[in-house]
């Protein structure tokens, strides 16, 4: 009996610690990847239904292209 239970909880160990190992690596690179970094320009976007409205914070407008300095 003891030989059973020994694989039933290899069987849920190796797979439970396999994906934790993947969600908190992809949690890693997903924070990493969310956070903008401090020299981020920010732009002010409104979404119509046909068209992109972009607005710099130095005021400069812009409908459908976003030209980035």
């Amino acid at each position: 009996m003891k030989a059973h239970l020994r694989v039933e909880l290899v069987w849920t160990v190796v797979p439970l610690a396999l994906a934790m190992v993947m969600f908190v690596w992809g949690a890693v690179l997903y924070f990493e990847m969310k956070t903008p970094p401090a020299d981020a320009l920010e732009v002010y976007v409104i979404g119509k239904q046909w068209m992109w409205k972009f607005q710099h914070q130095e005021g400069v407008r812009e409908i459908d292209e976003l030209h980035v300095p």
